[in-house]
């Protein structure tokens, strides 16, 4: 018998505007019969049976996500919405890391064709970042975006693990910074020290300037050591490490920044050789350079020793012109000379603003830098010293005295002690009388806090002034 669908509906044309009325049902309630088309219900597709039920479908279209980051810690989920459009009534989400592990996202929930929403998996962690997201219709159709959810990046150190800052014990050093930022513009929220420790006598503190994290060290070391230590910078949820190392030394007066405030210093910081040396005495903020002395530990201001010879008088000449007088009355010291034999390593000047009380002051100078030591400097400097005086040979001529002439030697201290010389001349001769006051001058400066140092003369006065010539060996501070 024949079967009425041989001869009905062949070659069928459909017309009208509404469509195509298809046979809808569940997927239970399916018939696996070759060609047949159906809606199903349940996925709202159009279906066709051949060896299998295949979807008619068109794929989803995937275009951004919500929020494209957020910080894994193996604990916190996150809810991400993904838009787009063609999203099926059921949807699955798939989360690929960079060794293309894939993550199925949970609770997806399809809020409309162009928005499903699902949330992260504990599994998801830093190392595996950044994400792709894809989406997947209940057809198998799918759409995906590579590397757009970033699950936190760690800190970031922007500082050398070599701190190129030396601290110098006894001595505020100047604070150093240590600072981290997170690549996601995440706030650092803390920086602190994990092992290891910083300089002994400093201290950290941590900051976040709006920009990045910031450890400050800061403090006075208080000994000489290698200091290795570790920061941990943490932005809440991921942290990262790096380890630093800090030199702190004792000043040695090898450099303006390890200035020393005494030869004493240089002694117990080692130093055994020759050579000149920072120096800064306590309550100054000018470092000069003397010669150290190594083996005696004693410094001077020039490594070669020669004199200083000065000229004072009324006439001009070299000091031996005996033919003038300037009276026993208003003596006026108006014509100085500076003869040197040897490195010139001080300079001098004179006030006879009182006359005859004529002063006469060293001004020592620093051989390296030819910059002045004035005496606020050295009096700062006799702070530190056990013994030691300022010129180690001092002699005084003068030509032509007549009866006594009253001197005085000026010590850092303040005090001016008055000595007489006195000579017999009775007439103008060109003979020098010469004093060394080398004997008198080391009897003054005794020792520890009683120590003076030499910072000039002065005339107080006599018949006769005549000319003086002063011999100063330049060897200038002689100080231990």
């Amino acid at each position: 018998m024949s079967n009425l669908k041989d001869f009905k509906n062949k070659n069928t044309e459909f017309t009208g505007t509404t469509g195509i009325d298809l046979p809808e049902g569940t997927t239970a309630q399916r018939v696996d019969t070759a060609g047949v088309l159906r809606y199903n219900t349940e996925t709202q597709l159009a279906e066709y049976y051949g060896e299998n039920w295949k979807p008619i479908d068109s794929p989803p279209v995937l275009t951004s996500i919500s929020p494209s980051s957020w910080a894994s810690d193996g604990s916190t989920l996150a809810t991400i919405t993904l838009s787009g459009s063609n999203f099926s009534a059921t949807v699955t989400v798939k989360f690929i890391g960079t060794d293309g592990t894939e993550y199925t996202g949970l609770s997806v929930n399809r809020v409309s064709a162009s928005s499903v929403t699902c949330t992260t998996t504990a599994a998801m962690g830093v190392s595996n970042e950044p994400y792709d997201v894809k989406i997947i219709n209940s057809s198998g159709l799918a759409s995906s975006l590579e590397d757009v959810l970033d699950a936190g990046s760690t800190p970031t150190f922007l500082t050398s693990a070599s701190l190129s800052d030396v601290g110098v014990t006894g001595a505020a050093m100047t604070p150093i910074e240590i600072e981290a930022y997170d690549p996601d513009s995440t706030a650092i929220t803390s920086m602190t020290v994990t092992s290891g420790s910083l300089p002994a006598g400093t201290s950290g503190s941590f900051g976040w300037n709006g920009n990045r994290g910031v450890f400050t060290i800061s403090g006075t070391p208080s000994a000489a050591a290698s200091n290795a230590f570790t920061i941990t910078a943490s932005d809440g949820t991921n942290t990262n490490s790096r380890a630093f190392t800090l030199n702190t030394v004792e000043p040695d007066g090898s450099s303006e920044a390890l200035a020393i405030a005494s030869p004493a210093a240089a002694t117990s910081a080692g130093v055994t050789t020759d050579g000149n040396r920072w120096f800064l005495p306590p309550g100054q903020t000018q470092a000069h350079q003397l010669y150290f002395e190594g083996t005696t530990g004693y410094v001077r201001l020039s490594p070669n020793p020669g004199y200083s010879y000065w000229y004072i008088g009324n006439t001009s000449g070299t000091g031996t012109d005996s033919g003038v007088s300037c009276g026993s009355g208003s003596c006026v010291c108006t014509n100085l000379g500076t003869y040197t034999v040897g490195t010139l390593t001080l300079a001098f000047f004179d006030d006879c603003s009182a006359a005859p009380y004529c002063n006469y002051t060293f001004q020592y100078k620093d051989a390296v830098n030819s910059t002045t030591i004035n005496n606020a400097w050295l009096n700062a400097l006799e702070g530190t010293l056990a013994t030691g005086y300022k010129g180690s040979d001092f002699y005084l001529y003068h030509n032509d005295m007549e009866g006594t002439s009253n001197l005085g030697f000026n010590f850092s201290d303040g005090t001016q002690p008055i000595f007489t010389m006195s000579d017999n001349h009775t007439s103008p001769v060109c003979t020098i009388a010469a004093a060394d006051y080398v004997g008198t001058i080391n009897s003054l400066v005794g020792s520890g806090a009683s120590t003076k140092l030499l910072t000039g003369m002065h005339y107080r006065g006599g018949s006769d002034p005549g000319a003086y010539i002063f011999t100063l060996r330049n060897s200038g501070i002689m100080v231990k």
